[in-house]
């Protein structure tokens, strides 16, 4: 059964990973099977988010329903069989029906979680759709809001970035690893068109060097585009300064789809009995 970790326990345990020389990953876990195994794999930090749930349901990521409710669903599932690894669960600051962000967070701390990310996340959609919808107050400024008082409450904080200026705001907010986010990830069934790693390369420089020079402490990781595999995330350490990697697609998606279909063809090439 899970339990509840502080956030100096999550901060020593990244940094006890760094010093090891090796990344800190963070995996999307959608169901009970894939959280189990993601944490006898090593992951530093299972990861929920109510998007997940399409994934598992072999659709392209996607909204599904009342995101906060499917993600208080799902973390039951994987409480009951994670041990001892830290749950961050997505929470939808921009739910109307959740529209009193303390009391949403309070019901989450309630069932043991360790920290918390926005998502859905407003920035996925673009600058134009950001500014229309911030106008409103329904906005990147609720998640912002939601950062800052999940930091208050003592969980640890996690956000993605699209651009420099959601970078200041989402570090100065006090969110406690940032996650330059390159787009949808590619490969698999689903796979997204993406950007070049090239182009990639350059954005999450960019973001990682605005959070550093708010806080030189803030641990950085990376996700999406065209880092989809162990071999491809091979790239992110070369050329950029992350100390780590999310995966969502590139572990409950993509390896579920391939080693169905490869145990399926191997039981298809199993001949029949001579008759």
């Amino acid at each position: 059964m899970g339990r509840t970790f502080s956030v100096e326990e999550i901060n020593t345990r990244v940094r006890n990973t760094i010093q090891s020389r090796h990344p800190v990953i963070g995996v999307s876990a959608s169901s009970g099977l894939v959280g189990k195994a993601s944490e006898a794999g090593g992951a530093d930090f299972i990861v929920l988010y109510s998007t997940g749930r399409s994934r598992v349901m072999g659709q392209g990521t996607r909204l599904i329903g009342d995101a906060n409710t499917v993600t208080y669903n799902m973390h039951e599932e994987l409480w009951a069989v994670v041990d001892d690894t830290p749950i961050i669960v997505g929470v939808d600051a921009n739910d109307i029906f959740n529209w009193d962000l303390h009391k949403l967070l309070k019901k989450f701390q309630a069932v043991g979680v360790s920290g918390i990310i926005h998502n859905p996340m407003i920035g996925i959609y673009g600058g134009e759709y950001v500014k229309i919808r911030t106008a409103i107050g329904h906005g990147f400024d609720r998640e912002i809001l939601l950062t800052e008082m999940a930091k208050d409450m003592g969980m640890y904080c996690m956000a993605y970035t699209w651009t420099k200026e959601e970078t200041v705001a989402m570090t100065k907010a006090g969110s406690h690893c940032i996650i330059p986010h390159v787009g949808g990830t590619g490969g698999g069934l689903t796979a997204i068109p993406h950007k070049s790693v090239e182009d990639c390369v350059k954005i999450i420089n960019s973001l990682i060097a605005t959070a550093k020079s708010v806080n030189p402490d803030v641990l950085c990781l990376a996700h999406g585009g065209p880092f989809k595999d162990p071999e491809s995330v091979l790239d992110i350490y070369r050329y950029t300064d992350a100390q780590g990697y999310i995966g969502a697609s590139s572990v409950e998606r993509t390896p579920v789809e391939n080693a169905v279909m490869g145990a399926v063809k191997a039981f298809k090439s199993v001949p029949l009995r001579r008759m």
